[in-house]
């Protein structure tokens, strides 16, 4: 059997001595985790979601019965639920800190290596004034992916899970405008626009000081008529953009119905999916079974 089940080192309980200390007896001890004593932990920890084990306040007592069993036949190790714990604490940060580093400009990820990425220039910057994240430049975590699917949207700040190969948008990428407002506004652009460069010059005996301010206005009103013109035209772009971008409703229907759900569960997942961002989500995993862990998931969280 497997002795070490992770890379890094961790803080929990020592259990199992020689000197004969009975399971239990709380000591400080640093364990060995691997890559894949971690992969084996998700590996299971979706089984049982899969299998209905975990609800909106956690795993049930079932699913943690299993998921300690196996752990404690691959690595034959006591109290091995104190372990888990810790460990999906630790991973839990993890996941936190990337997700927090995925939905800042200038850093994205590299899904054949499984790392986060940046310029030298971001990564400096941005470790100067967070030393903690230098842990995560340069290192793989290959099973991000995994963990993504386990925690969905309870991680943090509540939000919609990040996957392993969406970047989220930037604010200034995906403005959240109604396209019809945004046409509205367009056509009042135009007409302003019309009504400036149309309007007729009333002549009139001035100085030559008050002609140049009065030449000034006229220019400054123009430029602010086009400026806006070219601002609207951008959001009306971007709005065509994303509505190009959202997923079809055969998609995701089909998507659904090769899970096999019940009636029931088809119903729900069709509710939940009627937001374009979470179906975009749920079609990004590639496989029917991860499909169907994340979805489970999801569902056992809006209950």
């Amino acid at each position: 059997m497997d002795n070490e089940i992770c890379g890094e080192d961790v803080e929990c309980i020592n259990v199992g001595t020689s000197s004969g200390k009975k399971c239990g007896r709380r000591e400080k001890k640093n364990t060995t985790w691997s890559e894949a004593g971690d992969e084996y932990l998700a590996d299971i920890l979706i089984e049982q979601i899969n299998l209905g084990r975990k609800d909106g306040t956690g795993w049930t007592t079932e699913g943690w019965r299993e998921i300690k069993r196996k752990m404690k036949e691959k690595y034959s190790s006591e109290c091995v639920k104190d372990k888990i714990r810790n460990r999906l604490r630790t991973i839990k940060q993890h996941y936190n800190h990337i997700k927090t580093l995925m939905g800042l400009s200038g850093f994205g990820w590299d899904d054949a290596t499984k790392r986060v990425t940046a310029s030298d220039q971001v990564w400096d910057d941005y470790i100067k004034a967070h030393p903690d994240y230098d842990y995560y430049r340069g290192r793989s975590v290959v099973n991000y992916e995994k963990f993504a699917i386990i925690y969905g949207d309870s991680i943090a700040d509540g939000r919609d899970v990040l996957l392993t190969n969406q970047r989220p948008p930037h604010p200034m990428e995906a403005p959240q405008a109604n396209i019809h407002d945004v046409v509205g506004e367009s056509s009042s652009s135009d007409k302003m626009d019309e009504a400036v460069s149309e309007a007729p010059r009333v002549k009139k005996r001035s100085t030559g000081s008050s002609r140049r301010n009065v030449q000034d206005e006229s220019k400054s009103d123009y430029e602010l008529a086009h400026a806006i013109k070219d601002i609207n035209t951008t959001l009306i772009y971007l709005a065509d953009k994303m509505a190009q971008s959202e997923p079809s409703q055969a998609d995701i229907v089909a998507a659904i119905e090769e899970l096999d759900l019940d009636l029931t569960s088809e119903v729900r997942a069709l509710r939940l999916l009627k937001d374009p961002q979470v179906a975009s989500q749920f079609l990004t995993f590639s496989t029917k079974d991860r499909r169907h862990a994340w979805l489970m998931t999801e569902l056992s969280g809006s209950i």
